[in-house]
């Protein structure tokens, strides 16, 4: 899906809905691995297609993260990449991204819109899909948004949109 997914290391699964031992959805605590990391590295995912497993806790991944903006998104005149809490969370898996857009691509494969077109930002540790939403589509429709803008996009939600695998699984052949 992208080139350059987030590494980072699992610390807990709790289920968000279960029903007779079953889950539905998780939230995944996990730890952003980088140099150099953005203010805040802790974060909670919201993990609807469990892909993380709890044996999976203490294993560093390569995740693809997809957010779900609260609003449009905001162009900023210069910024340094970074992830910082939201002063007034939606949700717990609520942040505040701040990045260069790097493309706009049909990226997002849940919409039912064929207009519909994800914006890859580049968060300085890694790329995170933004979800297209009515403002983001006018802004894309009106030019307002163009490829090496700094952006602020407040997530309502942060998904785990894939896990592209294990960093122990990783093989580096020898010189």
């Amino acid at each position: 899906m992208m080139s350059n997914p987030v590494i980072a290391t699992i610390i807990a699964c709790e289920p968000c809905a279960q029903y007779q031992g079953t889950v539905y959805d998780q939230s995944v605590r996990v730890s952003l691995q980088g140099d150099p990391l953005p203010s805040k590295h802790e974060l909670t995912l919201f993990d609807d297609a469990l892909y993380v497993t709890e044996d999976m806790i203490g294993d560093e991944v390569r995740l693809t993260l997809s957010v779900l903006p609260s609003r449009t998104v905001e162009t900023l005149d210069d910024s340094e990449p970074d992830i910082l809490e939201v002063d007034s969370p939606i949700s717990e898996w609520s942040y505040d991204f701040i990045g260069d857009l790097v493309s706009v691509g049909t990226h997002y494969e849940d919409s039912t819109d064929s207009d519909d077109q994800a914006l890859v930002l580049n968060i300085g540790i890694g790329e995170i899909l933004v979800q297209p939403n009515d403002g983001i589509n006018e802004a894309l429709e009106a030019g307002t948004l163009r490829v090496g803008d700094a952006l602020r996009v407040i997530a309502a939600r942060t998904d785990i949109a894939d896990l592209v695998g294990d960093i122990s699984d990783d093989t580096t052949p020898s010189s």
